[in-house]
Parts: C-alpha cells; sequence; structure tokens
C-alpha cells in the first residue's frame, strides 16, 4: 500500500472528504482510494493490492467487490487518518497515540502477507511470532518503538543463540526482523535504526550442492535411460536455470519458440516479475515437438509429458531421490535443487560472465548473485583452483 499526493476537490465533502474506491485489473491489480489525513491535511492516495494468493482475474474481481463496499462504507462514515501510522487495508485511523513496537510489526506483517506468496508471508509470521516471545520473556510487551534500542537487539540476538538455532537461521530472523525496523524509520516512528548487528558467522552447508563430474554424468544417463520426462525436468532447471516450482506450473505457451526462450510469468516467478530466460540449443531440440500440444497444457503433467493439470509438488523430488538411492549417490548432500547450482558451476567453469550468469539466474543484482556463489562455497576468482 502507499500514498500518493495531496489535492482538494470542491466536489467532495469539505468536511471529511474521500473519493469512493474502484479497482484496477493491471499487472499488480488494486484498489485505489482517496482518505483524508489530518497530518497532510488534504486527502491522499491508498492503494491495496490484491493478495498474491488470488492468481486469476475472476478471483482478484471476487476478492474486490468484497473489499470496495467495506472501504466505501468506511469512507461515508467519516473515516479518517489522524496520525501517520502504518498503512492499513482498513480506511482511516481513530489510532491517538503511538503504537506499541508490538502493534506496529504486527500491522505491517498483515500488511506484507497481502502482497507476498503464501510461503514467504508465513516466514515473516512466524519471525515475528519468535520476536514476540522475546519481548514478552524480557517484559517489553508494551515497549514504544522509540524506546528500543541497540542493547534490546543484542538481546534478541542472545535469545535467539540460547535457543539453540543454527547461525544461518539467526541470520535470516535478523534480516526479516531488520525490514520491520526499516519500516519504522520510514514512517518517522523512530529516527535512528537500532538493528544494526553484524552476520553470525555461518558453516557452509553442504546440501543441495553441485554435481561432481562423475556423479552428474552418472545421474544424467540413468535419467536419459530410464526417465527421460525427468531427465527433460532436471535439463530446464541445469541448462535454463528454473527453479521446480516455476517448472511445475510452466505451459506450453510459456515456450517462446520462435525466440527459442521460456517466458516465466511474474505469477509463478519467485521476484514476481516476468522474465525471458534463453533456451540453449541441446535443451530446445528435446522441446521443439512440444509445440504440437495445445497451448494451455502444462508443460509437466502425469508421466512428465503435457497435460491439463501440473505435477505435484512433492512428486519430482522423491522420484529424484529415488534414482539417487538406487546410483547409490543418496548422502544427503544431492537434492533436485543440485541441478541449478551445478548448471552455475559449469557456466562459470566456462568462462561465462559474471554478468550474464547474474541475468540467466535472474537475480535483481551481481551483490545477490555473489551471495548465492558464496553459499556454494564458490568465488569467481578461485574457480581454477576447485575440482569437481
Amino acid at each position: 500500500m502507499q500514498s500518493g499526493f495531496c489535492y482538494f476537490d470542491p466536489m467532495v465533502d469539505p468536511v471529511k472528504p474521500y473519493v469512493l474506491a474502484r479497482y484496477h485489473e493491471v499487472k499488480r491489480p488494486y484498489i485505489v482510494y482517496r482518505v483524508w489525513s489530518e497530518e497532510k491535511d488534504c486527502l491522499v492516495i491508498r492503494k491495496v493490492f490484491a493478495p498474491a494468493k488470488f492468481s486469476t482475474p475472476r478471483e482478484r474481481k471476487t476478492w474486490a467487490n468484497n473489499e470496495i463496499p467495506k472501504i466505501n462504507k468506511a469512507l461515508i462514515e467519516g473515516k479518517y487518518i489522524r496520525i501517520r501510522v502504518a498503512a492499513s487495508p482498513n480506511v482511516g485511523s481513530t489510532i491517538t497515540q503511538t503504537p506499541t513496537l508490538l502493534e506496529f510489526f504486527t500491522e505491517r506483517q498483515k500488511t506484507r502477507a497481502n502482497v507476498l506468496r503464501p510461503k514467504a508471508a508465513g516466514k515473516y509470521k512466524s519471525v515475528l511470532n519468535t520476536f514476540t516471545a522475546f519481548l514478552k520473556e524480557k517484559g517489553l510487551s508494551k515497549i514504544k518503538p522509540q524506546d528500543f534500542t541497540a542493547i534490546h537487539a543484542q538481546q534478541y540476538q542472545d535469545y535467539l543463540i540460547k535457543k539453540g538455532l543454527a547461525a544461518i537461521t539467526i541470520n535470516n530472523y535478523r534480516d526479516k526482523m531488520g525490514w520491520f525496523f526499516k519500516q519504522a524509520v520510514k514512517r518517522e516512528l523512530i529516527l535512528k535504526n537500532p538493528w544494526i548487528m553484524d552476520n553470525l558467522p555461518e558453516t557452509q552447508s553442504y546440501r543441495n550442492i553441485a554435481f561432481s563430474n562423475a556423479d552428474q554424468e552418472t545421474m544424467e544417463k540413468s535419467l536419459l535411460n530410464t526417465l527421460p520426462g525427468l531427465y527433460l525436468f532436471t535439463r530446464m532447471i541445469y541448462l535454463c536455470f528454473l527453479r521446480p516450482k516455476e517448472l511445475r506450473q510452466l505451459r506450453i505457451i510459456n515456450i517462446d519458440f520462435y525466440n527459442r526462450t521460456v517466458i516465466v510469468p511474474g505469477e509463478i516467478g519467485k521476484n514476481r516479475k516476468t522474465q525471458a530466460v534463453p533456451i540453449p540449443a541441446k535443451l530446445f531440440e528435446l522441446l521443439k515437438d512440444y509445440k504440437e500440444y495445445p497451448p494451455t497444457h502444462y508443460l509437466f503433467s502425469k508421466n512428465y509429458t503435457p497435460g491439463i493439470s501440473h505435477l505435484s509438488e512433492n512428486t519430482p523430488y522423491n522420484m529424484h531421490r529415488r534414482v539417487l538411492e538406487n546410483l547409490g549417490l543418496d548422502t544427503g548432500n544431492y537434492t533436485l535443487y543440485s541441478w541449478k547450482h551445478t548448471g552455475a558451476v559449469r557456466a562459470l567453469q566456462a568462462g561465462i560472465n559474471i554478468k550474464v550468469l547474474q541475468r540467466l539466474l535472474r537475480h535483481s543484482s551481481l551483490e545477490e548473485t555473489d551471495v548465492y556463489l558464496k553459499s556454494l562455497g564458490i568465488h569467481n576468482d578461485e574457480l581454477t583452483a576447485i575440482e569437481w
């Protein structure tokens, strides 16, 4: 949700002015309305974005038809924003004092859940639940945002350490809590962000590592000879860096056979952006005959062939694990995601430019690519010293 510019309209009520809500079905659908802000002394724009769980225009339209009457009723009744607090899907706020830290964070979490996928939203909720437990244990449940200090932040990290959480988990918790505090700074509830701590050193994980040359060759031969459908599935992870979840939801229409690219729609992509991924020549040879299937068919359905329904979430993972077991490679290090990591390693070993790899991985920045490679224990300038 966001606010925009202020303006006056002589056609609306000069005492409690407003502009009724309306729905826009665009790339990122939303409801927009204008409400009076006591702080700004004018009308401000408010947007409520459609929750990510509503994936079709019909579902989003139904959602909008349910929400708009509630918003308009509140506007007509004279609700308005009295102080600058976190934006809410509901119109206006009658809060007359600064909210507690937990009240503000809870409201932020609910708002963020409207624009995140359920799994991602659940992670923020889980992190906030842990932070709530910490504040309760320390007797800080009613603490105001401006009273939370860097000392409290350090106590929270110590609290997580005492719970026995791994360093990587603690760092993830801290990163997400950092987002909440940035929201408090953005809304001027606090002047200085107290959430400034160095990450804990992490022990390298050996799960999802890249395949060694020998193990990769063994897996590829086995999949090609016994499970060609799963072989194609892994080829698209390996050569196009697609995520298993994205692959399960790809349709024939998402394969641009003329330009030889895979179009990953924003609604199934992790970063919610529609992006094109080039199809290498060897992979295109495996896909070129798929253009004969109906465009609405999923690329991978039952038996990994195109069909009207997509694979269940666990099917490719379970089948891939069984192949590893049969080949004696089920050490706990390799998973379906290992193909993506292997593809990144092989691309770097082949001399691909790091900026090109960033685009292929669909990372938003080189920093994100660098963090990804370091998570695999890889540094671009060290590849020549690594044996795979």
